[in-house]
């Protein structure tokens, strides 16, 4: 989990990072799929320009976007993702 903090990071940057290491073309699976979550308006209107400038550049996709609700860690084998990964 990326956990964000406003005074080190705009908002804007981690979507940066995000779209550098998500694949838009997705899973068929369902809980493999990538998506957005935002807390106000704000951080809304910045992920849907953000996603039209990454749809300009790579094409049509479907990303879903939705407000932030409850959130539930997924099993201990499913974190730290990348560092396993890299071994």
């Amino acid at each position: 989990m990326v956990q964000f903090d406003p005074e080190r990071t705009s908002y804007q940057q981690m979507l940066e990072v995000f779209w550098a290491n998500v694949s838009v073309r997705g899973s068929p699976k369902t809980q493999y799929k990538s998506a957005i979550w935002y807390h106000d308006d704000e951080q809304k209107a910045v992920i849907e320009q953000s996603m039209a400038e990454q749809q300009k550049r790579k094409g049509a996709f479907k990303m879903d976007v939705m407000p932030a609700t409850q959130w539930w860690d997924a099993e201990g084998y499913h974190q730290k993702y990348y560092a396993k990964r890299r071994r």
